[in-house]
C-alpha cells in the first residue's frame, strides 16, 4: 500500500508538470499570435511626450500625442523605461489603425517581451520535467 501511494504522488507530480507545460505553451502561442496580429495591423508614427509619470521601479507612463492615419491628433499613454524619456521628447511608436489609443513603443523589448517570457516559462518547465524523468524520480518511493 505504501508503494502505491508513493507511485501516485510521483505520477501526480508528472501530470502537474505536463499540465504546466501545456498551459505555458498555449500562453506562448497566444502571446506570439497577439503580437504578430498587432504588428500586422500596426502603423508607425513619431509621438511627442507631453508628460512622464513614474509607474513602478523600472517603468514610467508617458502621456503622448501623435497624428493617426487620418491626420487627427491622438492622445494616449504608453509604458516606457523609467528615466529614459522626458517631456518634449519624440519617440517612435506603433499603433492600431482601428484603435489608435492602443499604442506601444516601436522597440523589440516593448513588442516581444511577453511572448519571450511565456516561451522561457515553457522551456523551464520542460527542462524540469526532463530532469525529473531522467533522474528516474518517478520510480522512486517518495
Amino acid at each position: 500500500m505504501g508503494e502505491e501511494a508513493a507511485f501516485d504522488v510521483s505520477r501526480l507530480v508528472f501530470w502537474v508538470m505536463i499540465l504546466g507545460i501545456v498551459i505555458a505553451a498555449a500562453g506562448t502561442a497566444i502571446q506570439f499570435g497577439r503580437t504578430r496580429r498587432f504588428m500586422r495591423e500596426a502603423l508607425t508614427a513619431m509621438a511627442r511626450i507631453e508628460d512622464v509619470q513614474p509607474l513602478s521601479k523600472g517603468l514610467s507612463t508617458a502621456f503622448i500625442s501623435f497624428p493617426d492615419a487620418l491626420g487627427r491628433t491622438v492622445d494616449a499613454a504608453v509604458a516606457v523605461p523609467a528615466l529614459d524619456h522626458h517631456a518634449g521628447e519624440m519617440i517612435d511608436i506603433v499603433f492600431r489603425r482601428d484603435e489608435p489609443r492602443d499604442v506601444q513603443l516601436n522597440s523589440f523589448m516593448s513588442l516581444w517581451i511577453m511572448p519571450l517570457l511565456w516561451a522561457e516559462a515553457t522551456l523551464l518547465l520542460a527542462l524540469i520535467l526532463g530532469a525529473f524523468l531522467y533522474s528516474g524520480l518517478a520510480r522512486l518511493p517518495i
